[in-house]
């Protein structure tokens, strides 16, 4: 029964073409040859390492680790290779792109350093013109504040008694200089500070200033200690003080007041010029003229 069957499926069996025969036969081969391949590499590796020579006295045979570990050697060499490759990419771009960028670097700077000079220059120029704004209305504000002082006098000098101020003046000023004046005319009088020598004497009117200003010169022929100066602020206290400083220097030839305004003489036979700032008296007694004439 059994040998009827398997006749039978031989029988039934469908007819096999030589070339399908054929190509499983040489598809058997192509694996069992690689495969040798594969072992015969792998065996040549394992002789050639370091570990395998060093141990053929002791018929070492190679391990998977040994086997790993050159692996990893050849990637490491072909990393390392492939470094090299980016490193003298990258040199030859620096050589070929640094000098483009040191040159765009350098217009760029060469360019805003412009910019920011010709900013400078003109914060500069804005600067001196505010500059001279402030000292003309410095020098407005104390002209106003000179004028509410221009009919006034400093005497100083005067020894203290048990006379009143107001008496105590006006006779100095007829005994000695021949000036009289009454009593409606001093519009105030009172010692500059408790401890002052100076005393402030205001006057209703300009007319009896003048007349005082012009006769004081006599209190010098009198001999006295006494000096009548014009009533000035602080600021022309200071420019009154640096042009006198100048005079005794000799580099200037006179410095004096006249109803609160202050002139100068650079030479005697030159014009007097009126001063504002200490920057003028400064400017006419080294070079001969004002700031603004240099």
């Amino acid at each position: 029964m059994s040998s009827q069957r398997k006749s039978q499926k031989r029988k039934d069996r469908v007819p096999v073409s030589p070339d399908y025969v054929n190509y499983h036969r040489n598809k058997r081969t192509d694996k069992r040859s690689s495969t040798d391949c594969v072992n015969s590499a792998i065996e040549n590796d394992f002789d050639s390492s370091p570990e395998v020579i060093a141990d053929n006295n002791k018929s070492a045979l190679p391990t998977k680790t040994n086997f790993f570990r050159m692996a990893d050697l050849t990637n490491i060499g072909a990393v390392f290779r492939a470094s090299l490759q980016e490193d003298e990419t990258k040199e030859m771009f620096k050589q070929i792109l640094q000098p483009i960028l040191d040159q765009q670097t350098n217009d760029i700077v060469t360019k805003q350093t412009k910019v920011l000079e010709t900013k400078i220059k003109a914060l500069e120029n804005d600067n001196k013109r505010l500059e001279t704004k402030v000292i003309m209305l410095e020098i407005k504000f104390d002209k106003l504040e000179q004028y509410s002082r221009k009919n006034n006098v400093i005497l100083v000098g005067m020894k203290p008694t048990n006379v009143p101020l107001d008496i105590q003046v006006t006779s100095l000023l007829k005994n000695e200089m021949d000036v009289k004046i009454e009593p409606h005319q001093i519009a105030a009088v009172h010692q500059l500070g408790k401890n002052s020598p100076a005393i402030l004497l205001k006057l209703t009117n300009n007319d009896i200033k003048r007349t005082i200003m012009v006769a004081k010169s006599k209190l010098r022929t009198a001999r006295t200690k006494i000096y009548i100066n014009d009533d000035l602020t602080k600021t022309r206290i200071g420019i009154f003080k640096a042009a006198r400083e100048h005079v005794k220097a000799k580099t200037l030839a006179a410095a004096y007041t006249r109803n609160g305004t202050i002139f100068i003489k650079k030479n005697l036979d030159s014009k007097p010029t009126e001063i504002n700032t200490i920057t003028e008296v400064e400017h006419l007694a080294n070079n001969g003229n004002r700031p603004n004439q240099a």
